[in-house]
């Protein structure tokens, strides 16, 4: 049995890799920088016990440092560590429509 910290872990991709640690009989460390709910929820999956929750900011270096402290001190040890978190941004500013001429459509 492995000590896993999968970061980014409170949706997505990452409550997926966190899930699938757990069924393999690991014991999983959830981390989230901001959603404390989702990351609660991904816990309340996961089978087995000893499962925790850290929290942080992994874009800040001291933080970082921290929640895997925190990690290890929970599971005793850390095994592996799975860095998915991850900031998306979403724009709605499109290009203009002359800077795409590969995609141009024209009327015949």
């Amino acid at each position: 049995m492995r000590k896993v910290l999968v970061t980014g872990a409170s949706s997505g991709i990452g409550r997926a890799t966190a899930r699938a640690f757990a069924e393999l009989g690991d014991t999983v460390a959830v981390h989230y920088a901001t959603d404390r709910r989702g990351a609660e929820h991904t816990r309340s999956e996961l089978p087995g016990e000893g499962h925790t929750i850290v929290s942080g900011d992994i874009g800040d270096p001291t933080q970082a440092r921290n929640l895997v402290e925190r990690a290890v001190s929970a599971l005793g040890s850390l095994d592996v560590l799975v860095n998915n978190a991850a900031l998306g941004r979403v724009s709605n500013v499109a290009p203009p429509r002359d800077s795409l001429p590969h995609l141009a459509c024209h009327d015949n």
